[in-house]
């Protein structure tokens, strides 16, 4: 009798510790990922990188698009899904969002006012969207023609004005333009002078 209890406390015993020892080997999976945001609005330079921890190696990774690396490159904005499953049947799922900047846009109106002189600023375009420029006076590059300062006026009429943000995102369109040359005058003055 003494036998039989002696080998059943030794079953428990061993079963108890086995169960212990598995569930600290064994972690929860876990996705950690990363973003980068897509530059320009229409544009494929978004990415996500992936880590994948805990459950139990070898890892099988799906991404919703198709892929199976853990890294995405050339990405559109929208939503991507991951899902890891690992060698014991184990899953776990991540969704990412890619975002997108505003897409860059210049107002249109009829008229439009081109400072030339000294720097050749672009007076009464606006411009919206995009990502400025941060540590510049200028939130935007604006080139009339290619060009980006005049030390002469353009003739009046049809012109190419393109502007790009703080990541290379650019827009062109033909506006009609009148040019003037500042000298100690108010623009706001000038600008109506010229509607006249």
């Amino acid at each position: 009798m003494k036998t039989n209890r002696r080998l059943k406390i030794t079953i428990m015993l061993f079963c108890f510790l086995g169960t212990s020892s598995l569930s600290i080997a064994q972690s929860t999976l876990k996705i950690n990922v990363k973003t980068y945001d897509d530059d320009c609005n229409g544009s494929s330079k978004g990415s996500i990188s992936s880590q994948v921890s805990g459950g139990v190696a070898p890892y099988y990774l799906l991404w919703s698009n198709g892929s199976t690396k853990p890294n995405l490159q050339g990405l559109k904005s929208g939503k991507y899904i991951l899902r890891v499953s690992d060698s014991k049947g184990n899953v776990a799922e991540k969704e990412v969002i890619i975002n997108k900047p505003e897409p860059l846009s210049i107002e249109s109106s009829p008229n439009h006012y081109v400072l030339y002189e000294p720097l050749g600023l672009l007076v009464d375009i606006g411009v919206k969207g995009g990502t400025t420029f941060t540590n510049s006076e200028e939130p935007y590059k604006l080139k009339i023609d290619d060009q980006y300062s005049f030390s002469s006026p353009l003739a009046n009429g049809l012109h190419k004005i393109t502007v790009e943000d703080a990541k290379g995102c650019k827009l062109e369109k033909d506006m009609i333009l009148s040019f003037y040359k500042e000298e100690n005058t108010d623009v706001d003055n000038t600008a109506q002078n010229l509607k006249k």
